[in-house]
């Protein structure tokens, strides 16, 4: 399963790495941005493979040492967030996730920032009113989908239920659980998977917790067997 709350912060790095998205991506970085971000991939491919913890988290410290500064490129931005994640540092992650945002706005990274409010307990005013302004975005970039059949109207359409639930709006249970059971059997495992996590208190309290430790790629890999 693609868990898209474990691997929202990640996305565009992810992404980046992929062929056919790679030559466009460094067309707009200076060599330097480029070489923080190749770093990063290459420590966390390492990480993936090794598991690491203490030279993950090392490597981690050392690359942000070298990041550049000042910087309003979308993708480094993107970079150091993610980084900041990992090494448990919430508050800055979500400093660069709002500049981000003010570049590029978009619904996962709001949704990204209502997960760090959560890992900070913050306040449910608070919480409840990110999680609302990330499902008028989801809706709004729904507006602008015209196949409804198409995979990405449909993980937008259930993000946009799952964040109307997190925004304090308990009816939309039901919506979740209807939509998931209009869905071919191949996804309905994936979105219930994902909707467990946000719905069941204990899940969703260790999801939390695993992202407080830094375990949360173990999490992952404990209750996502599939990824």
């Amino acid at each position: 399963m693609k868990n898209g709350i474990f691997y929202i912060a990640l996305l565009v790095v992810l992404t980046a790495c992929q062929p056919s998205h790679q030559n466009a991506i460094y067309a707009d970085l200076t060599p330097a941005e480029a070489a923080f971000i190749q770093s990063y991939q290459r420590t966390l491919n390492e990480y993936l493979q090794d598991a690491d913890d203490a030279s993950f988290q090392e490597k981690l410290t050392a690359l942000m040492l070298t990041a550049p500064t000042q910087s309003d490129t979308p993708h480094i931005l993107q970079v150091q967030s993610d980084i900041q994640i990992q090494l448990g540092h919430f508050e800055e992650a979500i400093k660069l996730n709002n500049a981000l945002f003010y570049l590029q706005p978009n619904a996962d990274t709001r949704y990204l920032n209502c997960t760090l409010l959560e890992v900070l307990d913050r306040s449910d005013k608070k919480i409840e009113a990110c999680y609302s302004q990330a499902a008028q975005l989801y809706k709004k970039a729904l507006s602008k989908l015209k196949d409804v059949e198409s995979a990405e109207f449909q993980d937008q359409y259930f993000f946009y239920l799952l964040s109307m639930l997190q925004a304090g709006h308990p009816n939309f249970h039901a919506k979740i659980k209807d939509f998931i059971a209009s869905l071919p059997d191949e996804k309905q495992q994936d979105f219930n998977n994902q909707y467990t996590l946000v719905a069941d208190q204990h899940e969703h309290a260790a999801f939390l917790d695993a992202i407080r430790t830094g375990q949360w790629t173990h999490f992952s890999s404990m209750n996502n067997q599939d990824i």
